[in-house]
């Protein structure tokens, strides 16, 4: 593996290895976010997740009030309730499958195009590190800021 030099900030390089596993996450990230964010309904979990805490609301002011009627009227939507919540997780299900089986792609891909893997050093700090940890520290900071873009560019809403 070379060990070539591209940037220098004060003592510590950012190696060339360390530079393709950060884009390969970008990218890989950004493959990951953009096929979520199709599959799954954003629209359908946002009014899901609405109706389910309005109903939380209605029946902890049911309770304070201690309205014996209104409780009951209340608890009738159980039911109905508890099969959103199903279809809240049918829906954050889609994701997860999507996220596993693009991984399982993912990690042939990099075994095809890096057969003995990367030499990487983690940047600023010089400490060594293998494509996957370079890959979750980037998605902890990448993944929130992938979504609100997609976000705002598949929003259904006009602005201006």
């Amino acid at each position: 593996m070379s060990k070539a030099k591209i940037v220098y900030l004060s003592d510590n390089m950012i190696t060339l290895e360390a530079l393709i596993a950060i884009a390969l996450s970008l990218v890989f990230i950004a493959i990951i976010s953009i096929l979520r964010y199709l599959i799954i309904d954003i629209q359908k979990i946002n009014n899901i997740k609405k109706e389910i805490e309005l109903w939380e609301i209605e029946r902890k002011k049911a309770i304070e009030e201690k309205n014996i009627k209104k409780y009951r009227r209340v608890m009738r939507k159980e039911k109905r309730i508890k099969k959103l919540k199903e279809e809240l997780e049918k829906e954050n299900l889609k994701g997860s499958i999507v996220s596993a089986l693009l991984w399982i792609f993912i990690i042939n891909i990099y075994g095809m195009f890096f057969p003995s893997g990367l030499n990487i050093v983690f940047p600023l700090i010089n400490y060594p590190a293998t494509f996957f940890m370079i890959y979750i520290m980037i998605s902890l900071w990448w993944y929130p800021i992938a979504n609100q873009v997609l976000t705002f560019l598949f929003s259904k809403k006009k602005y201006g």
